[in-house]
Parts: C-alpha cells; structure tokens; sequence
C-alpha cells in the first residue's frame, strides 16, 4: 500500500510540475504579445482567399522573411467573411494579417516590398498608428499611396 501512495504522489508531483510549466508558457507568451518596443501593422488584402490559402500564399512567407531578416513577426491573421458565392460556399471580402515590426519606417518599408513580391491585389492596405494618428498607406497600380488618414479599425482590436 505504502508503494503505491508513492507512486501516487510522484505522479500528482510531476502532474504538477508539468501544470506550472504550461503556466508558465502562458505567462510569457502574454507578456510578448503586449510588447511596447514593437509597432502593430495591420495588413487588408481585399482577395477571396480561404485561411489555408491565405496561410500558405502570405503568412508563411511573411513570417520566415520577417524573422530571419529580424524586421518582427507575424501574430495571427483572419478572415472578413462576405456574401456566399452563388453555389452556396462562403466568400471572403477581404483577410488580414497581424504583424508587429521592430522599427516602423523599415517594418513599413520590407511590407510594401514583400506584399508586391508575394501578388498582394490593388487596394492592399497596412494600418498602423504614428503617435496618435491613424494611418494607412494603400496599394494602387501606380504604387502606394503612403501616410494616408485612416477610419478603419482593426477588426478585433479596434486598433
């Protein structure tokens, strides 16, 4: 009986080593997504594109560039969903990306570059705020229109 009371509690011991560890992980994982050295770029591509293709068309590649280049990462992404197609399958109005830049000028500056490289459509948009101002620079076949006053809020951030 005596055995198997210990192995009971060296189970319930490492059961919750493994608990504060994950908490842990939580912990810093928060912490990194409320980071105040970095600056939030919001990214609109008005394409009809499905979360797996939007993944692997512009996130996958985004997030190895802006990594290995050191310019941020990519935190998350999503979809505005608009009327069904008429056999019925929902459409996207437009998707988005989340990303947090190093230093906004250069972060800005390898966006542009690489969403053009990656076959963003006319109409793309990066949003991000200088200050207080709410700003948007916006692709048109000419090239981006940049430091433009914005109304659009992030769809979930209200940022």
């Amino acid at each position: 009986m005596l055995s198997l009371m210990y192995i009971a509690n060296v189970g319930r011991k490492k059961h919750m080593e493994l608990l504060k560890k994950v908490r842990r992980m939580f912990d810093q994982s928060s912490r990194a997504e409320i980071r105040k050295d970095t600056f939030f770029v919001y990214v609109k591509i008005p394409e009809d594109l499905q979360p797996i293709p939007r993944g692997e068309k512009y996130e996958d590649s985004l997030q190895v560039r802006l990594e290995s280049l050191k310019f941020g990462r990519l935190t998350g992404g999503g979809s505005e969903l608009g009327e069904n197609h008429p056999d019925g399958t929902p459409s996207v109005e437009f998707c988005g990306l989340d990303i947090e830049v190093n230093t906004l000028p250069e972060g800005l500056a390898f966006l542009r570059n690489a969403l053009v490289e990656l076959g963003v459509p006319i109409g793309t948009q990066l949003h991000y705020t200088l200050g207080k101002q709410k700003l948007q620079d916006e692709l048109h076949e000419a090239g981006w229109l940049e430091g433009q006053r914005r109304t659009f809020l992030h769809p979930g951030f209200g940022i």
